[in-house]
Parts: structure tokens; sequence; C-alpha cells
């Protein structure tokens, strides 16, 4: 959305600005920033948004949003439907960087414009405007996470290496090099308090019964699930998000929805695929999970063999997910308690926007979750 000059000359005010530059190709990116520029909108800050596809609905229907302005979108390249493709992916590589390239313009024409005095960037990778403006300039990553776990789990996953070395590897340096003030959300521990960056309206709760499932993939799922509920023979309401289908008795398909936590809030089995933020709101109600992590995706992996290690979700494929669902229902309660072994503080947002409310810009401003002050 563009405005004239002399609009914004006349919106323009003492109150600070913040400006989001959020990858919105998945839903993943898009909520957990949203619930910072919340909690940052709530302590008084301008918010403006810069984004593409999914992003765009997911902030563009918030009132409080000032403006959202379009980037060309970047993504991942797949074989068939589910299978991400690092070779595919570094073919296309001349396309992705005038992407980025075409992208770094107009996020520091927009910083020139808006004169934003925080810039918070969620997997986008801007060189020119985050070297100029770097005092001003955090990421949210957690890729170094996904590095100090990915080798601790066996058997060795080897097919996942490319992704680890061209995606991860990369990310890492790019952000603790160039950006160097990072926020790194994170997942829980035994015996470690944690704080989980999470949208507002989660309510965890147990019910008195198993009787929903909620399946939900990935955002940037455009091919639809890869299996089938039908097949399974259950005597439960399964609600389907984010992927295209036809109605049944018990399984109904929703599709892409921005504003899913009432169907996360009503789920007591979770479907989801391997990312950060959407297993972060699963933990922060507390429901047992089963993951479906995508293919050759080092992150997905590790996200999901750390919380099956904590005892909460089964990691599972689309070709397995047929036996697994009965084995998961079995293990129901065992999963659930498992989350009385864990601490964990459903919202990092309050403590994040406080880290960067605070912060200077010369400010080294490097700490993972587990090292947030809690209040």
């Amino acid at each position: 959305m563009r405005i004239p000059l002399q609009q914004w000359r006349s919106m323009r005010s003492e109150s600070p600005r913040a400006l989001f530059v959020v990858n919105g190709f998945g839903l993943g990116n898009s909520t957990r920033s949203l619930a910072l520029a919340k909690e940052l909108n709530e302590n008084g800050f301008v918010i403006d948004v810069a984004t593409f596809e999914n992003g765009l609905e997911c902030f563009g229907r918030r009132t409080w949003v000032r403006s959202v302005h379009e980037l060309w979108p970047l993504s991942y390249r797949y074989n068939g439907k589910h299978e991400l493709s690092v070779f595919k992916t570094i073919l296309a590589s001349p396309k992705l960087i005038l992407r980025l390239l075409l992208n770094d313009w107009r996020i520091l024409r927009l910083i020139l414009r808006l004169k934003p005095d925080k810039v918070i960037l969620d997997s986008q990778y801007p060189m020119i405007s985050t070297l100029l403006f770097r005092g001003r300039t955090v990421a949210i990553n957690n890729s170094k996470e996904v590095l100090q776990w990915f080798f601790k789990f066996r058997p060795f996953a080897w097919n996942l290496l490319p992704h680890l070395v061209f995606v991860e590897l990369l990310d890492f340096i790019y952000h603790w090099v160039i950006v160097r003030k990072v926020l790194v959300p994170s997942l829980p521990n035994f015996q470690e308090r944690c704080s989980l960056l999470v949208r507002n309206g989660l309510c965890p709760g147990e019910r008195a019964a198993l009787t929903h499932i909620t399946i939900m993939v990935s955002g940037s799922n455009q091919s639809g699930l890869g299996f089938d509920p039908d097949t399974w023979q259950l005597d439960l309401d399964i609600l389907v998000m984010g992927a295209p289908g036809s109605d049944s008795r018990n399984v109904k398909y929703h599709g892409k929805d921005t504003d899913n936590i009432n169907a996360l809030n009503r789920a007591d089995l979770l479907i989801l695929n391997g990312g950060l933020s959407s297993l972060s709101e699963g933990l922060a109600l507390r429901k047992p999970m089963v993951i479906l992590p995508l293919k050759n995706h080092a992150e997905q992996f590790v996200n999901a063999k750390r919380l099956e290690r904590l005892g909460v979700a089964m990691v599972t494929s689309p070709e397995r997910i047929g036996f697994d669902i009965h084995v998961a229902l079995a293990r129901y309660s065992q999963m659930r308690k498992a989350y009385d072994d864990l601490d964990i503080d459903e919202n990092a947002a309050p403590i994040m926007a406080r880290r960067l409310i605070n912060m200077t810009e010369r400010e080294p401003l490097k700490f993972s979750a587990k090292e947030w002050p809690l209040a």
C-alpha cells in the first residue's frame, strides 16, 4: 500500500516507529512478528510492515498497522508436492538474488522515508540497508539453535546436510556477522525455563475428553496434505487448516486462514509441520502433537526431534501417518503428562519488546530465549 508523501507528512508524530520486514511465504514468520509488533504497538510504537504473499493478508487486516508494503516474494523450490529441493533452489538462485537486490532497494527507500527507530527483520536478508542502519536493526532468527542441535540426533540425517550448509549455515553467518543483533526464539529443554514467542489469545486448558483433531499444514503449502484423514477411520472431529479438500462426515476442510487461533484452542491433538512458530503455539497450549517435518528441511527436522525427545510429540511422515496417528492416540495421556516436566512461559513478546525499547544503537543484542530476563 503506497501513501502519498504529503499524507505521510501529516501522519508523522513524535511516537517511536518500528518497521517489520517479514518473509511472508509461510505463516510462521508473520505470526511471530505479529506478536512482537502488537506488543510494541501497545507500548506506543507506530508499526509499518514490508512483506509479501501470506504476510500481506496477515498484517493487512490489522487496523493498528499503519501501512503494509509489498516486497518481491522469496521461496524454496520443491520436488513434486512435499519435498524441498536444495538443488532446484540453488538453480533458481540468479532469480532469487535479483529479488533480494530489488527488495534491498525497496527496504532502503522505506527506511529513508519512514525513518523508523527500529528495523526488525524476520527471514529477510537486506544487505545495503542493514549495513547502513545496523545500529537500529535487529533480527529474529534461530539458525544458531539448529546448528547446535542438528548433530545430537541419531541416526545421522545425511540427506539434510545440503539444507544445513546452504541454508542454515548461511542464515547463521548473515545474522551473526552482518546483522549482529539477534533475538533467538527457542524451544524448551528439560529443567530449563523457556519463553515462547506466540500470539495473544491462546488458551491452554485440559478438556474433558479427546474429541477434536486439528491438522494445520504450513502456510506455504499449495498442494494439499499428501494423505487422506478419511482413511484413518476415527470417530473424532477432524479440522484441516491450510490445505484444499472435500468435506466428509467428520473431516472438514477450512482452507488457508491467518486467524486460526480458535481452531488451535479447540483442538485436543495437533498435527503440524515442523515450523518453529506453529510448534511454539502448540507448546503454549500444552497440546500433544504429531509432527510432519518437511522433507529435506534441517530446521523442521531439529524442531520435531527436540519435541519428540521431550515426550510431548511424535514425529512421522505422510507415508506413515495412517499408522502413527493410532499410536499417537494411544500415547495421548502420556504426551499430556510430559508437559508437567516442562517450565514454559507462554509469551516472550513482552520481554522481547522491552529489550527492543531499551536497545541503544551500539548495544550488542545477542541472547537466546533462555537468557531473557523473566519478570
